[in-house]
């Protein structure tokens, strides 16, 4: 029984790591604990119109490195 929710918890996680992939922002899992995945995002104050992620990724890591 806890190696089929083992390896249930581990689908669901590959999920949201696939829907993660997709987001236009920088990102950081910070922890799990108790079914939970804490992620911090990290949200510009630029306005990102039309961007794909690897762009807003390099633009927002050459403004962090200059």
């Amino acid at each position: 029984v806890v190696r089929i929710m083992i390896t249930v918890q581990v689908q669901n996680i590959e999920s949201l790591l696939q829907w993660l992939k997709t987001c236009p922002h920088d990102y950081a899992i910070s922890s799990m604990q108790g079914g939970f995945v804490h992620v911090k995002f990290f949200i510009s104050m630029e306005e990102l119109t039309n961007v794909s992620k690897q762009d807003a990724i390099q633009t927002t890591s050459i403004e962090v490195h200059s």
